[in-house]
């Protein structure tokens, strides 16, 4: 099943009622259009990230049977404004494209990686990965015969989704990595913390490959 990910952020509205909005108008709409099959919403907690970090501080995810989602007439027949927007100036609209900033694009599902049961649910905790590697073999390789056996001896960690990118959204604002890895923990902080995370990252494949990425 595809994925559609909107890295995106207010720009003329107070945070908390881009929030609002969206938990309590676009993700019901895209789920009730049938848009989407699942649809979540993350912000970004005070974690390390790396250099030269987007500003787009919020995540969507919409879990879709349509691998050109944004162009069905699920998708466009949704509407387009808030009175959320209007009742609070906005940028003197009440239009969703004049008052938030989007990054759109669209990945194929490749694995599923569940070593503990947990099963289709909506992790309150998530590390999102994109990468674009330099061998994408012998990533796979490396993914999945060590680095995801890894991850999973962390205190907390639940489960992995591994996608690779699909068909242009048309709203992309920047080029979109390769592949994306969504990695589902109970606690980011004690996960950081444990020997365990800190051993994921000291293997000399493990080094090969971060060396080698053109991004991560």
């Amino acid at each position: 099943m595809a994925t559609s990910t909107y890295l995106l952020k207010p720009t003329q509205i107070p945070p908390e009622l881009w929030e609002k909005w969206y938990i309590h108008e676009r993700l019901p709409d895209l789920v009730n259009s049938k848009s989407a099959v699942r649809a979540t919403f993350y912000k970004e907690i005070a974690e390390p990230t790396p250099p030269g970090d987007h500003p787009r501080k919020c995540l969507a995810l919409y879990q879709t049977k349509f691998e050109e989602c944004l162009k069905t007439k699920n998708y466009t027949d949704l509407r387009t404004t808030s009175e959320l927007f209007e009742a609070k100036g906005g940028a003197n609209s009440n239009g969703i494209q004049d008052n938030g900033d989007f990054d759109a694009r669209c990945y194929e599902l490749i694995q599923e990686y569940d070593p503990n049961g947990v099963g289709e649910i909506s992790s309150p905790l998530i590390t999102a990965v994109y990468i674009t590697p330099a061998d994408p073999e012998d990533m796979d390789v490396w993914y999945c015969e060590e680095h995801l056996a890894m991850l999973s001896e962390i205190p907390g960690y639940q489960c992995t989704l591994h996608y690779r990118i699909g068909r242009e959204t048309g709203l992309n604002k920047s080029e979109p990595e390769n592949f994306l890895a969504l990695h589902a923990f109970e606690s980011i902080e004690k996960a950081r913390e444990s020997k365990e995370y800190g051993a994921c990252w000291t293997t000399a494949w493990t080094k090969k490959q971060l060396s080698e990425c053109k991004a991560f």
